[in-house]
């Protein structure tokens, strides 16, 4: 299993291999969606403007800086696709996504490993790896699947060292808001694309507002490489329930406590996840997102889908090996389900 979320092979009760909020969507979403199915008969709006006015307000940011996608993927695969790098470096374990992009234009692929013994935390042991001058380099803040943040201090460091090598970066926060950090500046966006000409922003509401199958996502980056990135994409590229839905969340942020809520949920559940997990024999990793990375001598992934539940084994993720699982952060009555069946073994 490359991605979680795979429940079409099996009679699924519980998944926790896919990293969703554990609060409902919200209603002014839901709305928002059935308001376009009146729409249906109609094309998209490929300027995407209603869409890219209402994300730049989020992230006070110009429209010509803010690209709509069929999801985050489609994003990075665009980027790519137009950027055609030679050489990139990826830190691992990482998303397998980036992998599939590159090498789909055949560019050769470095790897930066996280250490165990760091507890899986980026260091500046990755700087002598930037002054191999790689042409591209993805960073995901927080990591996938360890949760950590990157520390605010050396993302500057490395984001400073890139610009001064030419290294493009592509900076991955779709579990930004998801993740326990103090409250950031409404202009940072603004003030690392003003910083930072060589960088790209993926996001995507599929994990905060639990709509995965609408693919809304989006990317922000200087006006020059967004304009040049719209025609890597196909003309219609957002379905109009994507974009009514992409205006919708932005709104749910900008005019009520949801994001406030979800990172209390998120945070308190987690807390309590992690410790009943330790309590129970397993090695579970300091994470700050809405997800654990956890090791266990036993078959984890086959014992719980024997009882209908999906959980994500890291065992295909470079630098992890059999016995690493990633288990998503849930609401209170899920976690102690889970807990409940590992504690039967």
């Amino acid at each position: 299993m490359i991605h979680g979320g795979y429940i079409y092979d099996h009679d699924i009760a519980m998944d926790f291999s896919v990293n969703l909020n554990p609060l409902p969507i919200p209603d002014s979403v839901k709305d928002a969606m059935y308001q376009a199915l009146s729409s249906v008969s109609c094309y998209p709006d490929p300027t995407q403007t209603s869409v890219r006015q209402s994300l730049a307000g989020l992230h006070t940011v110009s429209f010509a800086q803010i690209l709509g996608g069929n999801g985050a993927s489609e994003l990075l695969f665009a980027i790519v696709s137009m950027l055609r790098p030679k050489n990139a470096l990826l830190i691992q374990p990482g998303f397998f996504g980036y992998e599939h992009a590159l090498s789909s234009v055949g560019c050769r692929i470095s790897n930066y490993r996280l250490k165990e013994e760091d507890g899986f935390a980026l260091t500046d042991d990755l700087i002598p790896y930037l002054e191999e001058k790689p042409d591209i380099l993805f960073l995901t803040n927080p990591n996938n699947p360890t949760g950590k943040l990157i520390e605010t201090d050396l993302l500057d460091r490395i984001l400073s060292l890139c610009k001064a090598y030419r290294i493009t970066v592509v900076l991955d926060e779709c579990f930004y808001e998801m993740s326990s950090h103090p409250m950031d500046s409404k202009t940072r966006y603004r003030d690392m694309l003003a910083a930072y000409p060589n960088l790209y922003i993926l996001k995507a509401f599929t994990k905060l507002f639990r709509i995965p199958g609408i693919r809304s996502g989006y990317v922000l980056g200087q006006e020059e490489n967004i304009k040049a990135l719209r025609q890597h994409l196909p003309e219609w590229n957002m379905s109009v329930i994507a974009q009514n839905t992409a205006v919708a969340c932005a709104d749910c942020l900008l005019t009520t406590d949801y994001l406030l809520q979800t990172r209390r949920i998120i945070e308190e559940q987690r807390h309590f996840l992690q410790s009943k997990l330790t309590a129970l024999g397993f090695t579970v990793y300091d994470s700050q997102s809405s997800f654990l990375l956890l090791r266990s001598q036993r078959d984890l992934y086959k014992e719980l889908l024997s009882r209908n539940v999906l959980i994500r084994d890291c065992s295909n993720f470079h630098g992890l090996s059999k016995g690493y699982y990633r288990i998503a952060v849930k609401d209170e009555k899920s976690n102690q389900a889970l807990l409940n069946l590992l504690s039967l073994s």
